[in-house]
């Protein structure tokens, strides 16, 4: 599969990062224009995930992404499950076009032993 395929089959993207790697925080504007140059207009939202890593290189006051862009940041702990789910209900408020939107059961997630 190609690379315009994939991004022209979306609605919505995640522009995930570890903020325990600052090469990977430098890639996001990388990351943007890929996906912005294939679907010009859709949500977006930038994760910061690993919150919970003792060797955390990026402060949430350190992630400046241009606001003109207009993309919501969220820090999360994908193995301390920790905000895993508030990125996607972010987009799927944008998508729905309802801001009050709101999960009534959160899935069970098993912690990793």
């Amino acid at each position: 599969m190609r690379l315009e395929q994939f991004y022209t089959a979306t609605d919505c993207a995640i522009i995930m990062f570890d903020l325990t790697a600052r090469i990977s925080y430098k890639l996001v504007p990388h990351w943007y224009r890929d996906v912005h140059h294939f679907c010009e207009n859709i949500p977006m939202v930038l994760v910061g995930n690993k919150i919970d890593a003792p060797r955390r290189k990026i402060k949430a006051q350190q992630v400046v992404f241009d606001n003109t862009k207009c993309i919501e940041y969220i820090e999360m702990s994908a193995k301390g499950n920790y905000n895993v789910i508030e990125p996607l209900l972010s987009l799927m408020r944008k998508l729905v076009g309802d801001p009050g939107l709101e999960i009534l059961e959160s899935p069970e997630l098993e912690l990793p032993e």
